[in-house]
């Protein structure tokens, strides 16, 4: 016996039994109800990483002259004026970017278990019924 456990509520859920006739286990599929979902909008922030920005970068570190790192009299004066001159290239090269998705507009997955299977399914288990009765007699 499987037992399942969520904090989903059960008024937002509908099942089904499916036998496939593979064994004599079956399949269950559960689903959400799409409407009990969370409408609230998520907001994502991405820096913006591709071919271009990586050149860009590349380009800006290859013209600075870096006198001012080397021009420093201590190694962390050094660094540290590397760093800022670093990050200030690298955040110009790839920005951050905020993205609102709506959970309700997700693409919907499709389920493995087709309308399609559950026919050749019903089909199978027929002629395997079938098969047993002739191999009786």
């Amino acid at each position: 016996i499987d037992n399942v456990i969520t904090n989903v509520n059960p008024k937002s859920i509908s099942s089904e039994i499916i036998e496939l006739g593979l064994s004599d286990h079956n399949s269950q599929a559960v689903y959400l109800n799409k409407k009990a979902m969370s409408k609230k909008k998520i907001i994502n922030t991405r820096m913006l990483q591709n071919e271009n920005r990586i050149k860009l970068l590349c380009n800006s570190l290859q013209k600075e002259k870096w006198q001012s790192c080397l021009s420093k009299e201590t190694s962390n004066e050094a660094y540290n004026s590397f760093l800022t001159t670093f990050q200030s290239f690298f955040f110009s090269a790839f920005p951050m970017r905020t993205f609102t998705v709506n959970p309700l507009n997700n693409k919907k997955k499709k389920t493995w278990i087709t309308n399609e299977l559950k026919e050749a399914s019903k089909i199978k288990r027929k002629l395997f019924e079938i098969s047993k009765f002739n191999e009786s007699e």
